[in-house]
């Protein structure tokens, strides 16, 4: 029986595991990065293991929700799949992958390369996150109507999706880009003096930007959804 490969492709972290555990055996950053004045590239949990990250050069995989730099992801998913955490053989498996909502058929394209012929695997299943999650409320809940309403809010987008007996409602999906550093991107300049930007500050104190705050936008979503 082949071994089933689970991989959670976040903007910014990647979650795996096998079959045979329930909770993830790997949450590593999905990114590369260079520290200043050395050569050597720093590769997923390698950048989680520095504390001053501002010394850091970071290159992520995902781009406005998307992954597009597959020559990082593949650095990513080798370090995974490797002797270093999960010591799975590809060609002997089967890979259960997430992926964005409305991907680009291009994106999905390197995707298939990426999995069949630089690692591969056997067989390759993909959906959205959500879709995974209206399954396993589907198998869980002794709901006749198996109706579910799922909000994924990842690095860069939350997605609200309606699930009826597993399949998704396309006319009620709702899009929302997620207040986190992909912001950095496209900041917005809706008023410039009130903004995520440039917010009102205590007493004329000049509050932190936002937008720019990565991981306290990701800790506020955590301390909200749990």
């Amino acid at each position: 029986m082949a071994q089933a490969v689970l991989l959670d492709n976040g903007g910014w972290r990647v979650k795996a595991s096998t079959s045979s555990e329930l909770l993830p055996q790997v949450v590593v950053s999905n990114c590369t990065a260079k520290l200043k004045g050395h050569l050597g590239l720093l590769v997923a949990d390698d950048c989680d293991q520095v504390v001053r990250t501002q010394q850091l050069t970071f290159k992520r995989a995902a781009e406005r929700g998307y992954i597009t730099d597959w020559s990082v992801e593949f650095e990513v998913w080798q370090r995974i799949f490797g002797d270093r955490h999960l010591r799975a053989h590809p060609p002997a498996a089967e890979l259960y992958l997430t992926e964005a909502p409305l991907t680009p058929q291009f994106l999905q394209d390197f995707c298939h390369e990426m999995v069949f012929e630089q690692f591969g695997f056997l067989r390759l299943l993909k959906a959205p996150a959500a879709a995974f999650a209206a399954y396993r409320y589907g198998l869980e809940q002794p709901d006749p109507a198996r109706c579910c309403v799922v909000v994924d809010s990842g690095f860069s987008f939350t997605h609200v999706m309606p699930y009826h007996e597993d399949r998704c409602l396309v006319d009620g999906k709702q899009r929302r880009r997620s207040l986190s550093a992909e912001h950095e991107a496209s900041p917005r300049n809706d008023d410039p003096a009130i903004s995520p930007r440039n917010p009102p500050g205590e007493r004329g104190r000049q509050a932190p930007d936002q937008l720019s705050e990565g991981a306290l936008g990701l800790q506020c979503r955590h301390w909200t959804c749990t």
